[in-house]
């Protein structure tokens, strides 16, 4: 029989194993522990602290790495230190289980006593069998997977143990295994917290939203989830987030009245509002009580908080929504034009120009300099039939800024945009790398459909500036066609 770890390794993605061996390399899996069919390793990343992995067969496990997906390159580690170990690491539950009773009795009770993180593993295990619960959670929607898990959530529950049932709740969103399964996992889920509510009742969610103000974002999520289904718990949890953020500093206080406003927003607009308003002192915020009042069709009001932030705030990046609010709902000239000047578009320039009608002449220098994309510079030019200033801007142009400008152009002035193709392709030619010999390419073959000459011609033209390019060469072949063999038979014309 086939060790599943071994053959783990077989299926898992190269890139993470080239990754995972230089960990192997520098020595940085510090420990592998083999329990059953689980292995456990600590691998030291780029954090203070080492990183924890969890296997099990079938390429599934868990990682403490920030990473988002799984695998990661931690775990490659740990399945290509196991592979190479010249002894593979013993089952600690087979060894557990060949002691006498009361001698693997005293031995953990001396762990327990000497590591604090042992005694949490085990009372862990014995409360939340996880392994179980994800065993369980695979086969669902089963009858009888779903009677087994309701079990444990009754269990859990009836011992108030409020970290082991967001485990539990956690364990069942990431066990589903296909998107239809989803809703009877998330229904336990939301079953799993509900229990616990309802025995323990409001001191119990007091110490559920306690345990997962540490930190936790998915047993955030499962609470604003447990809320949205039972909105009768919403007065009770306000109140315990309101306690607790009284208590609460740094990053944990963010986190609670994040989750008391999302929780508010959903279930309770009104107070959304009134909480928004006690602690404005962020543009964000402002932003958001803007959209929240539009929302309540309360547009009047919207719109004076809306100033009354630019006036706080000023006209910057982080107003930009507070500007939007008042051109689109209160159709403000001057907030349209502060927000052309942060974030310049065609189309705000067009609005500006049946917003100001002629005021816009004495202002458009200005306005312009704003503009620091010359592509977009010469769409305003174009519009306002301003040939002298295009012109200006045509030769100071670079030649790697010319191919942009030219798909700006191309289409009023087809003849200047061809020269500019044709200027950015020599600059391309001049980077010398493959990837730049494309784009050349590319810019020739716009150039001739605006010149309305054969692409071969153009093609050739630069080729008889740099003879030895052969990656140049090989490039310009789908514009040289058939006449690439006779290339070297016949002189090539001047570039244009």
């Amino acid at each position: 029989m086939r060790d599943p770890f071994l053959e783990a390794l077989e299926a898992f993605p190269e890139d993470l194993l080239a990754k995972g061996e230089a960990y192997v390399r520098k020595g940085r899996v510090l420990d592998l522990v083999r329990l059953g069919e689980v292995l456990q390793a600590r691998v030291q990343g780029t954090a203070p602290y080492p990183y924890r992995v969890r296997l099990e067969p079938g390429l599934t496990g868990t990682c403490t790495c920030p990473y988002p997906g799984w695998p990661c390159k931690h775990a490659a580690a740990a399945l290509l230190a196991y592979e190479r170990a010249k002894e593979k690491p013993k089952d600690l539950l087979k060894a557990l289980e060949a002691l006498p009773p009361e001698e693997a009795k005293s031995l953990l009770l001396a762990l327990a006593k000497a590591l604090p993180q042992v005694a949490e593993a085990l009372s862990g295990y014995a409360l939340d069998p996880e392994r179980e619960v994800l065993r369980l959670a695979r086969l669902l929607p089963s009858p009888e997977a779903e009677a087994e898990i309701g079990r444990l959530i009754a269990q859990l529950a009836l011992r108030q143990n409020a970290p082991a049932l967001l485990r539990l709740a956690r364990a069942l969103e990431k066990g589903a295994p296909r998107q239809g399964d989803c809703t009877a996992a998330k229904t336990l889920a939301r079953k799993a917290v509900q229990s616990f509510v309802d025995i323990a009742g409001a001191k119990g969610l007091e110490a559920l939203l306690e345990a997962l103000s540490q930190g936790s974002l998915v047993a955030g999520e499962g609470v604003e989830a447990l809320v949205l289904a039972f909105p009768e718990t919403l007065p009770e949890a306000e109140a315990a987030l309101s306690r607790l953020l009284k208590a609460a500093r740094g990053e944990r206080r963010l986190f609670l009245y994040g989750l008391l406003l999302s929780l508010l927003r959903a279930l309770a607009p009104e107070k959304y509002v009134e909480r928004l308003k006690e602690g404005l002192s962020e543009p964000w915020e402002y932003a958001e009580l803007v959209r929240t009042l539009l929302q309540l069709q309360r547009r009047e009001e919207a719109l004076r908080y809306a100033r009354e932030g630019l006036e706080w705030f000023g006209k910057t990046e982080k107003t930009l929504p507070l500007l939007f609010v008042l051109w689109e709902e209160g159709k403000d000239p001057e907030a349209l034009e502060a927000r052309f000047c942060l974030r310049p578009t065609l189309e705000d320039y067009r609005a500006l120009r049946e917003a100001l009608g002629r005021s816009l002449a004495a202002k458009r220098p200005h306005l312009l300099r704003r503009v620091k994309d010359l592509a977009l510079r010469a769409r305003i030019l174009l519009l306002e039939e301003d040939f002298k200033g295009l012109e200006r801007l045509l030769q100071s142009l670079s030649p790697l800024e010319a191919p942009r400008v030219a798909e700006a152009i191309q289409e009023a002035l087809p003849e200047e945009a061809a020269q500019l193709y044709l200027q950015g392709a020599e600059a391309k030619v001049e980077e010398k790398t493959r990837s730049a010999y494309a784009e050349a390419a590319f810019y020739l073959g716009r150039a001739a459909r605006l010149m309305k000459r054969p692409p071969s011609e153009l093609a050739q033209a630069l080729l008889a500036r740099y003879p030895r390019r052969w990656a140049l060469r090989e490039a310009l072949a789908p514009l040289l066609g058939d006449e690439k063999a006779a290339l070297a038979e016949r002189p090539p014309p001047p570039l244009p």
